[in-house]
């Protein structure tokens, strides 16, 4: 229930972002929680459907002990970062800044 809660407080906060960028239609974020158990999240750009795919790993102890509003912005800190981390030869550099100064409006 508190995974679902921040993540709807999430998505209408990033919900206000658009971009305008011929390179990416679409940016999807899978979410996982994950207790004692060490991965390596993906990031990859699905040129056929310009879509870039990242997947953002949170820690269940960390997510489990913390209020619904904590939550939330562990959630939000935890998408962007990745965004902001995020780099592609087959995306334009513009494009991929652009990405990241409007997502870092958000922190």
């Amino acid at each position: 229930e508190q995974f679902r809660i921040a993540r709807k407080i999430v998505l209408t906060e990033l919900n206000k972002i658009q971009l305008e960028i011929e390179d990416v239609l679409e940016i999807s974020f899978y979410i996982f929680l994950l207790n004692d158990f060490e991965t390596i999240p993906r990031k990859r750009y699905l040129k056929r459907y310009k879509r870039i795919e990242i997947e953002v790993v949170l820690s269940y102890e960390e997510f489990r002990i913390a209020n619904e509003q904590k939550t939330a912005i562990i959630m939000k800190h935890s998408i962007i970062d990745s965004i902001l981390d995020y780099d592609n030869k087959n995306i334009e550099r513009n494009s991929i800044e652009l990405i990241k100064n409007e997502f870092s409006k958000y922190l």
